[in-house]
């Protein structure tokens, strides 16, 4: 039988030596030969083959004779790369976090249990590939979302770094604590399929949570009916976890706090009450709780009840889980709308286009969660008091002087007959143009606002009056344009109406101001204009002739000179301090040579200047007059923070 002379360091097992006694036939195993020396002296052996890298001698014995190592040959075998039979891997590591690179060991050996050691071994290991997997149906490797498995390589094809002592380090990370990394769930094989698992693992490691991150929160018997009473069958469930998925619990986090988060339904808010024990008697308003996770990693609230009709979700937070309540791993909590629970109102005006100060009709009707209009709460409806705002301004309900809004708009306070969920309102509009979505605002004491979901048009009525815009003011020789209106009574301009009319002017009778172009104004949708001059400085009255039969209203216009001279209508008081503002401020008037105010100059920078004689043109004064310019409007310019900064007297 072989003998172990050399090979592997500390490896002692010796493999199989094969031979045969006729050259060129079948070999077996030499420790089962019997070799007989009774008629001859000598026996040859051929044909060896030996599966180990070993230096070996042949024991040969009968009986208590043995063939002494010193008496027999040594026979070498060479390193082959079919001499790798199996791996085992091994592990310093007995317990750590989830998340954590775990520290392992794969030691290669031959067919006869010795440890591949020796440099040749070594390069032969360092050129081949091997691959890691997961045994246990990914559980070891069952990462949270946005995590990577970390076998090495990620279960690729990879080489390892060996050693002269046939051994080779690789790291796994764990993130499932529930199966830890058992015997069994490692597998790795190489290039020329040898594989190493089952039995070949030796050790185990124990994974225990990561620090905790965040909340995870489920429900059970959702969605639920939107109600003040508790529902039994109702329970919640938050689960403090490590970034990985696993429980944790914290020393620190004694003090969660619980917040509502609306995920859909009604702008109100509701009360969330739960009961810390099921079938406790007594609800509690869950945003008032503080969770204790510093022993346990889950809190299951019973008997949720949820007064308005929502979708929401719980927001658990406390400063040392940084994760929060993670979105995707929460459940929303649906709460149904209760039969015939009126949700809202919508108001939906009942005809495209209406007209100024004449009433039209909208149909208000009751919804409920889904949208559904409420048909059997007309009895209920008919004694509900309805208030009324105008959220929307301007354009709806906006009366001329004459009018007032408790006139036109139903009164706060007012019921109306319900019919199958719904109802009429009628408004009156006066202000021409497009009312739209949002205008009316309407409560019950309630229930939620309502909303109109339509526009309506509002056309102007019909005119009652030419209007006469009030017209710029303007110089000698220069054009003022007059605008007219055909408004209705509102005040509206009747886009409709288009009869022309004539201009009439009337000066002081030393000139005859003058239309340009004919004293005849075209009207265009309740629109005309016209342009009149003056050679005089005088105030022209405006009138109008002819036209529709409805009221002609007048309106004047001034024609002045160009500007001529300009004068103080208030002056500084005297004794005034040295880079104070001014106690009376300067007003000033620009004026024509007839001494009139020039109403259409409005463009004119007037500047004061200091002097120190009073005619304003020898000796100038020695200091600055702060903020002492400004820019004439409708003839006149006010001066503001006026000072001066010298003691002196001075003219301006």
């Amino acid at each position: 039988m072989p003998r172990f002379v050399s090979g592997f360091t500390g490896g002692s097992n010796v493999g199989v030596l094969k031979a045969t006694a006729t050259d060129g036939t079948a070999t077996s195993d030499v420790t089962g030969m019997t070799l007989d020396f009774s008629s001859v002296s000598a026996i040859t052996l051929y044909d060896f083959s030996y599966n180990v890298f070993q230096t070996i001698d042949i024991r040969v014995f009968e009986g208590a004779t043995e063939a002494s190592a010193a008496n027999s040959a040594d026979f070498d075998f060479d390193f082959h790369a079919s001499n790798v039979s199996s791996y085992v891997m091994t592990t310093a590591d007995t317990n750590i976090a989830a998340g954590t690179a775990t520290s392992w060991t794969l030691t290669a050996y031959d067919n006869a249990g010795n440890v591949m050691t020796d440099a040749t071994n070594q390069t032969e290991l360092n050129s081949r590939n091997y691959t890691f997997s997961d045994n246990s149906a990914g559980n070891i490797n069952s990462p949270h979302a946005g995590n990577n498995v970390t076998l090495p390589n990620a279960g690729a094809a990879t080489s390892l770094v060996w050693t002269t002592s046939g051994t080779a380090p690789f790291n796994v990370t764990a993130f499932n604590t529930t199966n830890n990394i058992a015997t069994n769930y490692l597998n790795v094989s190489d290039d020329g399929t040898v594989v190493a698992s089952g039995a070949n693992t030796a050790d185990s490691i124990t994974i225990v949570n990561a620090s905790g991150d965040h909340f995870h929160v489920t429900g059970s018997g959702f969605p639920s009916s939107a109600t003040a009473a508790q529902d039994g069958a109702t329970s919640v469930t938050i689960d403090f976890h490590d970034v990985y998925g696993n429980a944790a619990t914290e020393s620190t986090v004694t003090n969660a706090a619980v917040a509502l988060n609306r995920v859909s339904g009604l702008a109100t808010t509701g009360t969330f009450n739960i009961s810390r024990g099921d079938g406790d008697a007594t609800p509690l308003d869950i945003t008032g709780e503080a969770l204790d996770f510093s022993s346990v990693s889950s809190i299951t609230l019973h008997d949720i009840a949820y007064d308005v009709s929502h979708v929401l979700e719980l927001v658990v937070t406390h400063g040392d889980a940084p994760g929060g309540t993670a979105g995707a791993d929460t459940q929303d909590l649906g709460f149904n709308f209760t039969t015939s629970t009126i949700a809202n109102y919508t108001l939906t005006f009942d005809n495209a286009t209406a007209t100024a100060g004449v009433s039209t009709a909208a149909t208000l009707t009751a919804i409920d969660g889904g949208g559904n209009t409420v048909s059997d709460q007309d009895t209920a409806l008919n004694s509900v008091a309805f208030n009324f705002s105008i959220p929307g301004g301007t354009g709806f309900d906006a009366p001329n002087a004459s009018q007032t809004v408790a006139g036109n708009d139903p009164a706060n306070g007012s019921t109306f007959t319900w019919s199958s969920g719904t109802t009429s309102v009628s408004w009156s509009f006066f202000a021409s143009g497009t009312v739209g979505t949002g205008f009316v605002g309407m409560t019950d004491g309630v229930n939620p606002t309502v909303t109109n979901s339509d526009t309506i048009v509002i056309d102007p009525n019909s005119a009652i009056e030419y209007f006469i815009q009030n017209p710029a003011e303007s110089i000698t020789g220069t054009a003022s344009t007059v605008t007219v209106l055909a408004r209705d009574t509102y005040g509206n301009t009747d886009t409709n109406f288009g009869t022309d009319v004539d201009i009439a002017l009337t000066g002081d009778g030393l000139n005859t101001p003058t239309a340009v172009g004919g004293a005849t104004i075209t009207m265009t949708a309740g629109v005309g204009t016209k342009d009149v001059n003056d050679a005089n400085p005088e105030t022209i009255s405006i009138s109008l002739t002819g036209g529709a039969a409805i009221t002609k209203l007048t309106e004047d216009v001034i024609f002045t000179g160009p500007p001529d001279t300009i004068v103080f209508l208030t002056e500084p008081v005297i004794n005034q301090t040295i880079g104070n503002n001014f106690q009376t401020m300067p007003q000033v008037e620009v004026r024509d040579s007839a001494g009139t105010r020039v109403w259409a100059d409005s463009s004119t920078l007037v500047t004061l200047t200091p002097w120190t004689t009073a005619d304003c043109s020898t000796t100038s004064g020695s200091g600055v007059i702060a903020s002492n310019t400004a820019t004439v409007t409708a003839g006149r310019a006010t001066f503001a923070g006026l000072n001066y900064s010298v003691a002196e007297d001075i003219y301006i």
